[in-house]
């Protein structure tokens, strides 16, 4: 399409924005231009703030389940009526629509014109042109209007997982990690921290679960209690076989201390 219209007319892109979004959520673009606009004078003091004037596209994109994507799209273009940057006249069009696209496919949108008119002021004699009256035959001022027609071109593609939902290499090797922390905190049944009891001891089995349960598939979870069971029965009887005798021995220990 570009090329049919570089055939006919100048064309030139203005933008090419990459956006990535969820589902059903909106994706916001702006790309514009600031004045600061002299809003108030008081004594002598002159006060301004910012006005911008900027195209701004919105789109949200809603994805079916035969791979189809829904596109609410809310395209605003503000422009400054003159070039003079005293001047905070502004106009604003827009286009609202909404189109349903396959994945990877182009919708064109077309019908907003933007207006912009150059002013130019061209001196012959510098000092005899800044002359009041005569000065008007010194110097030339000539106004340019040009009119740009404004399309837009809107690509959906729908990004999936990577691993079709599943955890990556770095999660599992984590989760394993914790698993084998609370194992070994299960065993130790002996001891003597009180608060190391309450969140290692006999309830550590419950946090294997919550976690498990977490990243568990709905249908793998079956199994996998059946095999959490059989750990926690050959867990018991490990803890019960290598259960430590008493020594009859004692150690006295004693402590130097040095004083500076």
């Amino acid at each position: 399409i570009l090329k049919m219209l570089q055939t006919f007319s100048q064309t030139n892109i203005i933008n090419t924005p990459f956006l990535v979004t969820t589902n059903k959520t909106a994706a916001t673009f702006s790309a514009g231009s600031t004045r600061r606009i002299i809003t108030a004078t008081v004594n002598g003091q002159a006060s301004n703030e910012p006005l911008t004037a900027s195209l701004t596209m919105a789109i949200t994109p809603t994805i079916s389940p035969d791979g189809k994507v829904s596109m609410a799209i809310n395209i605003a273009l503000t422009e400054f009526a003159d070039s003079d940057l005293t001047n905070g006249n502004t106009s604003t069009k827009s286009v609202v629509t909404a189109a349903t696209v396959g994945d990877g496919e182009i919708i064109a949108l077309g019908g907003l014109t933007q207006h912009q008119v150059t002013h130019t002021l061209s001196k012959a004699f510098p000092i005899l042109a800044d002359l009041p009256i005569i000065g008007n035959l010194f110097r030339s001022k000539t106004s340019q209007r040009v009119r740009k027609n404004i399309f837009f071109f809107i690509s959906p593609k729908i990004i999936t997982p990577i691993n079709n939902g599943t955890m990556n290499d770095y999660t599992k090797k984590h989760i394993d990690t914790t698993k084998k922390v609370i194992a070994d905190a299960q065993q130790e049944k002996n001891m003597r921290d009180p608060v190391a009891n309450v969140f290692f001891g006999e309830g550590a089995f419950n946090y294997l679960d919550s976690l498990d349960n977490f990243v568990t598939p709905d249908e793998e979870k079956p199994a996998r209690r059946k095999r959490l069971r059989e750990e926690k029965r050959i867990a018991g009887k490990r803890i019960t076989e290598e259960k430590p005798e008493r020594s009859s021995r004692k150690t006295r220990l004693s402590y130097k201390g040095a004083a500076a």
